[in-house]
């Protein structure tokens, strides 16, 4: 992850997020990945031990400036607002830069960034509030052990326990478990498979309340992944031991063309309007 500078990291953490970027897709199709993950017991070493690990699609190769912790890697928030000019957390405020001193600017009609993220939380701490009007839920409210989704504003979408959806759901294995994310109908709805066996169950799908074509740079979208150990905590005896992560694959349309197709159908049948006379002049005789 690129961290902003002001953020210090506990020794031996492990914050990590990489994209894949050999391929981008348009999003304006549908999207569809596949990961498989194990997080074997004996890597456990306390029983409230802390890990996220999460897939998300983004427009960028490499987060700006990611947050640990709780945020499991989103972008800091004061960076996707969209505004003018990216600035600084921290007051006094400045400019984000490039290399060779360049601000760095953002049209918030744009997609510069995260479009969706699906995060799997053992703390629950993803769907809590944050700092610049990060939308979630109250301390009381926090759900271990969950799913959370969050959208292109940071918005809190979905937030549910993982036992909701099976209670044999568990963030740790000695084998691997394989999750598959459904990205569908222009951005306005994604589903979350579970593999039992040799099928997929669906745990949820989400309606989204927004729909993508209100961005551009849409057509360019690329699958990420976040790892996270520990989350609210400097004391690294609640991180997980090795966390595995195989197999991952993606299929979209790998173009940017927007594809059309116009449908005729053979004209419409109609029955033409009656002729008939007005009479007048007619009276009713009582029986």
């Amino acid at each position: 992850m690129a961290f902003p500078s002001d953020i210090l990291l506990p020794s031996d953490a492990r914050y990590y997020q990489f994209v894949e970027t050999d391929l981008s897709y348009n999003s304006n199709y549908d999207i569809v990945w596949s990961l498989q993950f194990k997080l074997p017991g004996d890597n456990v070493y306390n029983s409230n031990y802390e890990y996220a690990f999460g897939t998300f699609l983004t427009s960028l190769t490499g987060e700006l400036s990611s947050l640990p912790g709780q945020y499991v890697g989103d972008t800091d928030p004061l960076l996707v607002s969209g505004q003018t000019q990216l600035l600084t957390e921290q007051s006094p405020t400045s400019a984000i830069t490039t290399e060779g001193e360049i601000d760095l600017m953002v049209d918030s009609s744009t997609l510069s960034g995260q479009l969706i993220k699906v995060v799997f939380d053992s703390t629950g701490l993803y769907g809590l509030s944050g700092i610049n009007g990060r939308g979630g839920v109250g301390e009381h409210q926090i759900k271990k052990n969950s799913i959370s989704i969050r959208d292109y504003f940071h918005n809190l979408v979905f937030y549910e326990h993982l036992s909701a959806f099976s209670p044999t759901f568990s963030l740790t294995s000695d084998e691997f478990e394989t999750l598959r994310v459904r990205y569908a109908n222009l951005g306005t709805k994604i589903s979350i498979d579970k593999k039992v066996n040799t099928k997929y169950q669906t745990l949820t799908t989400v309606e989204l309340p927004f729909r993508l074509k209100e961005f551009d740079n849409l057509d360019n979208v690329f699958v990420g992944y976040s790892f996270c150990t520990p989350i609210s905590t400097q004391n690294t005896a609640l991180s997980v031991g090795d966390f595995f992560l195989k197999n991952a694959h993606i299929e979209g349309l790998e173009t940017t063309e927007v594809l059309t197709q116009t449908i005729t159908s053979a004209p419409l049948t109609f029955n033409p309007n009656t002729s008939f006379t007005t009479v007048s002049n007619i009276t009713a005789i009582p029986a």
